[in-house]
């Protein structure tokens, strides 16, 4: 039985392909960036999004869904309505990518 379910687990495995991409994160008093650049040597989609938040506490939100070819970047940004009374005081960004097919 103990043969059976190891052959049956064998057979049916899927391989995954990990990948790293470059990311980056920059925020002034006045706006948050992060950007997204593809190094790997295929096409792949990315979900970008960005949150950052002022003194005040308002949030603001951004997102940018793209198809990345080899050697490009994406960028996703949030911009403060008045930085000079109300600065970003956080920002945070994900990418979550993925293989196009």
């Amino acid at each position: 039985m103990k043969k059976l379910i190891l052959l049956a687990l064998a057979c049916f495995s899927f391989a995954s392909h990990a990948f790293f991409i470059n990311t980056q994160c920059h925020f002034d008093r006045a706006r948050g960036e992060c950007t997204a650049f593809n190094n790997t040597p295929r096409t792949i989609t990315c979900n970008l999004t960005i949150q950052g938040r002022t003194y005040s506490g308002a949030f603001f939100n951004g997102f940018e869904t793209v198809t990345l070819y080899p050697g490009q970047y994406a960028w996703a940004y949030v911009y403060a309505q008045n930085p000079m009374y109300d600065p970003l005081v956080f920002v945070n960004g994900t990418a979550q990518c993925q293989y196009y097919r």
